[in-house]
């Protein structure tokens, strides 16, 4: 059954992943290893941080500090095997660039086999000489978290993540991600690529992404418990959307796509494929599938159009038989819209210095693509897509490109709070845009029902030190069962439930929070008063 965004049980769910801090947040016990500039110096500093035993100095608060705008070669990929937390001090972003060893070769910026987490960071996987890596972040780890806050990935060959491993915990904010995939490739280039592995928790707040040559996301055939895209920028995507398969919750609202899946489709080729791909939910699944597509400008530049053949059609918002079809259908704030965005010359972010506007609309790159899929001729030697010559290295600015849109526009207040579509970034709303995650909490914990007494509903309140499965059974005085509420798949945080006893006559009631996280139950206990 799939239940859409108006259940009362699971809009928890929704401010707990909000609040996700995914790993602990820095305290008054912060480590700080201070990494200056030059090649090899960071891959060093992880690596030598060590004690005489071998083991490392207290990896949970340890964080590595780089010099803002400072250039950092990396030799090899950076490999953890425990929590690695890297930040550069406040100002222009650190860069973070493969070097070219001795043999003419480099790697892929970092091989998570642990949580990681990276603030105020350009990464790209283009080296120092030009070559292209594959790969900037690959996950290999069950149950890794990965937090990316003001940072850029920029140019690759494959996706900006790729997971090996099934669980993960990926929340990207307040980041550019860019130049992913290459025209002699198209179908490589993806955001997140799952390849089949199950995701505990994917989450793309407040971004912008260009020049992406497949999709946001591709599947691959894996199951996703929690999904959320909301508020970013997306422009120039060539083949499709986004891809999240089956997926138990998801939530994309107050976005802005431009030009997604610009290629188009024809009855051959790339036929089956959307701008907004959600699968139906396993019917062996426990709980509902919860759906919430809102207040979303989907835009396709009438040069797109104009480029591609009679014989193709714009890229189809959503699969007919998807359950995502119905929800755009019945969601008046969504706008699909064919007519000029008018974008400006803004300041670059973080920088003091105006920068043009979006990417060139890549028509000529539609036009081969179609003549080569037409007359069966190799598409090894397409066009690629303007970079504006950003990525330059070292550079003090690598972001190249303004997605800054006029207040004129519609899309200027057309979120769910009157405010601007898209990346908040770009409006000068940097200070509200950067939502700092909140601390998780450190046990699993009842705080209480309110109100209570109550009449006829209350919601009972609870801390989750991790994510879990929740469930709510409520007993009368004489130890029978009357009522049990599945909550489903719940983010860590604070998580809230509510219960209503319409039909309950009034009295004393005893209620369990069943907490399961694996093989591991924990059972909260209270009491609550029902006052008719």
């Amino acid at each position: 059954m799939t239940r859409y965004y108006s259940s009362l049980i699971r809009t928890s769910a929704l401010l707990m992943a909000l609040a996700l801090g995914l790993i602990t947040g820095a305290s008054a016990q912060e480590r700080i290893v201070s990494v200056e500039p030059g090649i090899g110096t960071l891959n060093e500093a992880i690596a030598s941080d060590t004690t005489d035993t071998g083991d490392r100095v207290d990896p949970e608060n340890t964080v590595y500090e780089l010099e803002p705008g400072g250039f950092y070669g990396l030799q090899g990929s950076i490999t953890n095997r425990f929590p690695l937390y890297i930040r550069a001090r406040e100002g222009a972003h650190a860069q973070l660039v493969p070097a070219v060893g001795d043999g003419g070769e480099s790697s892929r910026a970092f091989r998570a086999r642990d949580d990681i987490r990276l603030e105020n960071l350009y990464i790209t996987n283009r080296d120092e000489a030009g070559g292209f890596n594959t790969r900037i972040i690959r996950v290999s780890a069950d149950s890794a978290r990965v937090i990316i806050d003001n940072c850029h990935l920029d140019f690759d060959g494959q996706s900006g993540l790729r997971l090996d491993n099934d669980w993960n915990v990926i929340k990207i904010t307040n980041s550019v991600i860019s130049n992913i995939g290459r025209s002699a490739s198209l179908d490589n280039g993806r955001g997140v690529d799952t390849r089949g592995n199950n995701v505990d928790t994917l989450i793309y707040r407040n971004n912008t992404f260009y020049n992406i040559t497949s999709r946001l996301v591709r599947d691959g055939g894996g199951f996703i418990k929690y999904a959320e895209m909301s508020r970013n920028t997306v422009y120039n995507v060539a083949q499709q959307g986004f891809s999240f398969g089956e997926v138990q919750e998801v939530h994309i609202t107050n976005n802005l796509f431009m030009n997604a899946g610009f290629l188009g489709q024809n009855d051959s080729t790339f036929a089956e494929r959307e701008i907004v791909g959600i699968d139906s939910l396993n019917p062996d699944r426990e709980g509902d599938q919860i759906i919430e597509i809102s207040h979303n400008f989907f835009y396709t530049d009438p040069a797109v159009i104009a480029a591609q053949p009679d014989s193709v059609n714009v890229m189809r918002l959503v699969d007919p038989l998807s359950p995502a079809a119905e929800v755009l259908a019945n969601d008046p704030t969504n706008v699909v819209d064919t007519v000029s965005v008018e974008f400006v010359a803004a300041l670059a972010l973080g920088s003091s210095f105006d920068i043009m506007a979006v990417p060139a609309v890549p028509t000529d790159l539609i036009v081969e693509f179609w003549n080569a899929n037409t007359n069966g001729l190799p598409e090894d030697d397409l066009p690629p897509m303007d970079n504006g010559g950003g990525g330059a290295i070292p550079a003090d600015e690598t972001m190249p490109f303004s997605f800054k849109y006029a207040e004129t526009e519609p899309a200027f207040t057309g979120d769910d709070a009157g405010g601007p579509l898209g990346d908040r970034n770009w409006f000068d709303l940097v200070g509200v845009a950067v939502e700092e995650a909140a601390d998780l909490p450190e046990s699993f914990r009842l705080v209480g029902n309110y109100p209570n007494p109550f009449n006829p509903s209350t919601t009972i309140k609870f801390e989750l030190a991790s994510n879990a499965d929740v469930s709510v059974e409520v007993f009368d005085v004489t130890g029978k069962k009357v009522m049990s509420v599945s909550a489903g798949a719940m983010a860590a945080g604070t998580a809230e439930v509510r219960i209503d006893a319409i039909d309950a006559p009034s009295g004393t009631y005893v209620y369990r929070v069943l907490v399961e996280t694996g093989s591991d139950t924990k059972i909260l206990t209270g009491t609550m008063t029902l006052l008719k």
